[in-house]
């Protein structure tokens, strides 16, 4: 195992594990999806999801735009944007940290959230539908 598949599999870990105190933005988690999966499975060559699955279509969509990089290159970027957002993230997770799963999936598109009462009106579910904007790659609320 090259030293950058070492330190990547430790930054996968330490991403797992929920420690640090910086949230990463929802480009971040984008870009480190995108970088995950070029890194675990090379070029993207999976068939695009359904206009109506807006978190797999822009997860789908960042993955594309890597194209051809390397699976080499797409982990030591992965490790480039966690040290941009959580500098510290090495000291807490040596050279013996244990190989990690896939990323921890993002919340849904779709949510239900208990009941919400308009006023003068019956009880009914509110529901909040993100999509995603691929020029900023930003969350849109409706």
């Amino acid at each position: 195992m090259s030293q950058v598949e070492t330190l990547f599999r430790n930054a996968l870990s330490y991403v797992k594990s929920g420690s640090g105190s910086v949230q990463p933005s929802q480009s971040q988690q984008l870009s480190m999806y995108a970088l995950f999966k070029q890194a675990e499975n090379g070029q993207n060559e999976t068939s695009r999801p359904s206009a109506f699955d807006f978190v797999g279509r822009a997860k789908w969509d960042a993955w594309k735009k890597l194209g051809n990089m390397s699976r080499e290159e797409a982990m030591q970027k992965y490790i480039e944007v966690l040290d941009s957002i959580e500098p510290d993230w090495r000291k807490t997770c040596g050279e013996s940290a244990p190989v990690s799963a896939p990323l921890h999936q993002p919340k849904p598109a779709l949510e239900a959230r208990g009941d919400h009462r308009p006023a003068g009106g019956a009880s009914v579910p509110l529901i909040t539908l993100e999509r995603y904007s691929e020029e900023r790659l930003a969350v849109v609320r409706m």
